[in-house]
């Protein structure tokens, strides 16, 4: 074999070495297919690929389209003059296509400190869904005292414009005495709107627990204990929460709902009830105000924030968390007796009914099931309800019935009870024979029996008779036996093949082996299950790094806020306001960038400053060194009110142009 020739870059010929082909190895100018494995594995990966993005896309379309909602809250509605709250803005089952516009207001300054993302993803009928809450942050200084109304934003989300609700923020002088919180007190109500009620007959009942805005709810009782004796109680449901105003306090309530069944006549009483939750109450009486932690952070000062309910909150205002008892007092109901002239059919069904009736198949042969499904739709003790009847089974063998209940409501008092009951006919026939069902209506106090049409139904020839019975007796001797005739043995079919799944014939011709026994379908399997938790990881990762900027920009903002109580405080040293008036100049210029040390002449340089603003700058840190070193009486003494509204005005001044 010659070696084949090729050339360097200076046109010389270099021999390059022959290439032998060796059996039982692949040629490199040969590609060998992929196993059938691998084959599937990559159509699966493409087909995934391909799918993603658009169904991304259509989810987020859907939920910026039809579920967004807006909402805008305050980190604390009351504040001292000079201090700083946090203003939010929360994008439910959506995003924003930008951060909203900061309102204008004047006595506020609206800083945008960033987003925090939130996801969790549910599987629903071997569907993903990912639900998704947005809240934008905004940092708000005050800078006067006084009743202030924040108006609404319009967010964009999806192409639609949303807006929020105003929100009120309450700016008092620094010296005002703090202001009682509302709703102080805890307490609960049993409201049951049905006062008088037959035996047996099921009515609602919700337990309202209400919690005054100084009580931080950490966890609900499981389940709520009603006492007393003659009725029955289903199963409380988990609480609905939310807000509410009682002789104009403002409550956070929860709600539970059941339904009550008197087992006895009588009046009974139904409570009380008691519920245990976990809560945190607030230490002392008076506005929650942000001493010594402005902004809050990212996540807020708020002790009502889950993030601080993890992680312990800020412990200066709230007692360790407790389990308090919550008491609804009972209510009396009158239970009736069942009206005189009670039908033979009825069952104990109270309420109000609707009742259909189809067959399935429409068309049989004599001795062939028919399943009869029976359509009870409406309001009442459902549980009590047994099947209707047949008003004739002369010449029909009938089944007992099965029940299937579907509820309207989250207590079971309305819905549909579907009933099934197989039946055979020994002839033929065109229908099958109504069916009757008595129930009793309790805003009439009266019976009434509901009765359907009769069935539809094609059923022709007549049943099979069995088989008769063939005796086991030997013969006599006198009883001549004819010959038995041998059976044929039936030839087995050559052209169906037996299905087969046991084990150890996965490998023979005639088996059957299921695809969840293949090692390519687990593996389909498993690159979405991957690509799913790889999507999830890159989520949480850059949620985590959006929220560490967020926090370090809040972090800085509380730092500016405790500085200019600072400096607005009549009692600091001449040494200490001058300290605290250099650092705010140095946060100020930096704008929330790490290089938040800088000196007088590179705060000059770097900003735009008019002459007098620059040398006011200047004149501070030359005052700060001099204080530093110098010592002496008169860094001690307070600062004069002159010469503390200048320094105030320059950094005032700094902080507008460093925006």
């Amino acid at each position: 074999m010659q070696a084949a020739d090729r050339r360097d870059n200076a046109g010389r010929r270099v021999a390059r070495r022959p290439f032998v082909s060796r059996p039982g190895r692949c040629s490199p100018r040969r590609k060998c297919p992929p196993p059938p494995a691998c084959r599937l594995l990559l159509v699966a990966c493409c087909i995934f690929l391909a799918l993603l993005p658009s169904s991304h896309a259509r989810a987020a379309q859907a939920q910026g389209d039809s579920d967004a909602t807006v909402s805008a809250t305050l980190l604390d509605p009351s504040v001292d003059a000079g201090e700083t709250t946090q203003y939010r803005v929360t994008v439910d089952n959506g995003n924003a296509d930008r951060p909203p516009n900061p309102p204008v207001v004047d006595g506020l300054t609206f800083t945008y400190l960033g987003p925090q993302q939130q996801y969790s993803f549910n599987a629903v009928n071997g569907r993903f869904t990912r639900h998704s809450t947005v809240t934008y942050n905004y940092s708000v200084q005050t800078t006067r005292s006084g009743h202030f109304t924040i108006p609404g934003l319009d967010v964009s989300v999806g192409g639609a414009t949303l807006r929020t609700l105003p929100v009120a923020l309450a700016v008092e002088d620094a010296g005002a005495p703090a202001a009682t919180p509302p709703g102080q007190t805890t307490t609960a109500e049993l409201l049951i709107l049905k006062k008088t009620a037959y035996i047996g007959e099921s009515f609602p009942a919700e337990l309202r627990t209400y919690f005054g805005l100084n009580v931080n709810i950490l966890a609900f009782a499981e389940e709520p204990i009603l006492s007393g004796e003659g009725f029955s109680v289903q199963k409380f449901t988990p609480p609905r929460q939310g807000q509410t105003v009682l002789e104009g306090v403002r409550y956070r309530a929860a709600v539970y709902r059941t339904a009550v069944t008197g087992v006895k006549t009588g009046t009974l009483s139904v409570g009380p009830v008691d519920t245990m939750p976990t809560v945190q109450l607030q230490t002392t009486p008076g506005r929650r105000r942000h001493r010594g932690n402005s902004n809050g952070g990212i996540f807020g000062d708020d002790d009502d924030s889950p993030f601080n309910q993890f992680f312990g909150g800020s412990g200066l205002r709230m007692q360790p968390p407790q389990q308090i008892k919550v008491t609804a007092p009972p209510v009396k109901v009158e239970i009736l007796p069942l009206p005189p002239g009670k039908p033979d059919g009825f069952s104990g069904g109270i309420g109000q009914f609707k009742l259909e009736a189809e067959a399935e198949p429409r068309r049989a042969q004599a001795g062939d099931p028919v399943t009869v499904r029976l359509i009870l739709t409406g309001q009442g003790n459902f549980p009590r309800v047994n099947a209707p009847v047949l008003t004739d089974d002369k010449g029909l063998r009938t089944y007992p019935a099965t029940a299937q209940f579907k509820a309207d409501d989250d207590v079971g008092l309305s819905g549909t009870k579907t009933f099934e009951q197989v039946i055979i006919a020994d002839g033929p026939r065109t229908s099958l024979p109504a069916y009757h069902f008595d129930y009793l209506d309790p805003a009439t106090g009266k019976y009434v029996a509901l009765d359907t049409a009769p069935i539809p139904v094609q059923i022709a020839g007549n049943a099979v008779p069995p088989p008769p019975a063939v005796s086991t007796a030997p013969a006599t001797a006198a009883t001549e036996t004819p010959a038995a005739t041998p059976t044929p043995t039936p030839r087995a079919a050559q052209d169906i093949l037996y299905i087969r799944n046991d084990p150890g014939r996965a490998e023979s011709r005639d088996a059957f082996l299921p695809i969840y026994r293949t090692r390519a379908f687990w593996l389909a399997q498993a690159v979405p299950l991957a690509a799913l938790l790889l999507a999830g990881a890159f989520l949480v990762a850059r949620a985590r790094a959006r929220n560490e900027s967020a926090r370090r920009q809040a972090a800085l903002q509380r730092q500016q806020g405790e500085l200019q109580r600072a400096l607005r405080r009549e009692t600091t040293s001449r040494r200490d306001f001058y300290t605290a008036a250099t650092r705010l100049a140095q946060l100020r210029a930096a704008g929330g960038r790490p290089d938040d040390r800088l000196s007088a002449a590179e705060i000059v340089r770097t900003r735009t400053l008019d002459p007098q603003t620059a040398s006011s700058v200047q004149d501070i840190f030359h005052r700060h060194d001099e204080l530093a070193y110098s010592g002496g009486k008169i860094a001690e003494e307070p600062v004069p009110a002159d010469e503390r509204r200048t320094v105030l005005a320059t950094l005032e001044t700094l902080g507008k142009n460093g925006r």
